[in-house]
């Protein structure tokens, strides 16, 4: 995230807290479904997939930065 961008998040989120104007309520917890587990296949495919996307990132980044 850019620097400015959090800065103004970061106002942002004192303001709504330092805000008096809404009522304020506890998060409630929700029940978490089964764990669902990947296999090696699916694990292989999304990490092919995250190198790809890095290597991309990394073209863009040398092509611009």
């Amino acid at each position: 995230m850019h620097p400015s961008s959090l800065s103004g998040l970061v106002r942002a989120m004192v303001t709504l807290i330092a805000s008096r104007d809404t009522p304020h309520r506890r998060a409630e917890s929700e029940s978490v479904g089964r764990q669902r587990g990947i296999t090696a296949d699916e694990e292989a495919a999304i990490l092919a997939r995250a190198d790809e996307v890095n290597a991309r990132v990394a073209r863009i980044l040398d092509e611009y930065g």
